[in-house]
């Protein structure tokens, strides 16, 4: 015969969630930065890799780096930092010329 067993009360309690919810705005800048920095550096690796591997595939190499480590805020930032170093986006799409496309201020 199967022993029974005694009855115990489960106590419902509130879980106070306000204290372990990010509040604010910093949070939300973290959370928009972070990826895009993550995605320059690894754009960055990437673009070293794929230079020593082959050269004519560099920039592509960072871009796939850079959506391989943060996704597309990734390449967003990669987009940035090419930018601001100004290297423009260097995109060759095969529409004539071999001229990097750039933005000026």
């Amino acid at each position: 015969m199967k022993k029974r067993r005694a009855r115990t009360r489960t106590v419902t309690r509130t879980v106070r969630r306000s204290a372990s919810r990010a509040r604010g705005f910093m949070p939300k800048v973290q959370s928009f930065f972070k990826p895009m920095a993550a995605g320059a550096g690894g754009g960055e690796i990437g673009e070293l890799v794929t230079n020593m591997v082959a050269p004519q595939y560099a920039q592509i190499g960072g871009y796939a780096g850079a959506y391989l480590a943060a996704g597309v805020k990734g390449v967003l930032g990669k987009v940035a930092l090419d930018l601001i170093k100004g290297r423009g986006l260097g995109i060759n799409l095969g529409l004539g010329q071999n001229t990097p496309v750039e933005v000026s201020v």
